[in-house]
């Protein structure tokens, strides 16, 4: 059966295997697990989307105390919580974070969603 990208059968679906994700992820060694979630997307459509995938994450992350979320769709958002090319990155300076698509990250997007992933691990550890 094909289902619909974001209808409500094709996100049922897709939290069950998020789910089993995290619980193979986490195993019974209780490893940590951080979570990246879906960034914001020039196109509305996309971001919907990404939206509802988030939701997900973020409840089946806190049903797994070993899984750490990480919210990278307000990180992308400019500061009226829309999409936005350009951001000001890790130098401070305002950096192109995203391709041409408008979904995937450039290089600098990318360092910026991996400091906030390192961010979490550094505080989950205490590491200064």
């Amino acid at each position: 059966q094909v289902l619909q990208s974001g209808s409500p059968e094709w996100l049922e679906l897709y939290r069950r295997r998020t789910s089993a994700a995290m619980d193979i992820l986490v195993g019974s060694a209780h490893r940590p697990v951080w979570w990246v979630g879906m960034p914001v997307a020039r196109s509305a459509e996309q971001s919907a989307v990404y939206r509802a995938l988030n939701k997900i994450y973020v409840a089946e992350a806190k049903k797994r105390p070993d899984v750490h979320y990480v919210d990278t769709y307000t990180m992308f958002c400019d500061a009226s919580g829309r999409y936005a090319d350009y951001l000001i990155g890790l130098s401070g300076q305002r950096e192109l974070m995203r391709q041409g698509d408008g979904i995937h990250w450039s290089r600098a997007g990318g360092d910026l969603a991996a400091s906030a992933v390192l961010d979490q691990i550094k505080k989950r550890w205490r590491i200064e």
